[in-house]
């Protein structure tokens, strides 16, 4: 779990735990979607971090099976 804090002009807005992901696409890392308030206003936040290289070379391998299949 990571936790990341959002600031807006150096004002705490929030802070939110990212919790660990693997992705559909086979990559690691961290995921988090929520909302906040900013002048009364309300947004939603994504936020991904994706570690460089974690994807599965086996389902890398795998893909580049099928496509030469084609």
């Amino acid at each position: 779990m990571i936790t990341a804090k959002i600031l807006l002009n150096g004002k705490e807005l929030s802070e939110v735990e990212l919790q660990a992901k693997e992705f559909s696409t086979g990559s690691k890392g961290y995921h988090k979607s929520t909302k906040v308030e900013i002048e009364g206003e309300r947004y939603q936040l994504n936020f991904m971090l994706v570690k460089i290289g974690s994807k599965n070379k086996v389902a890398e391998e795998g893909k580049k099976a099928d496509e030469s299949d084609k």
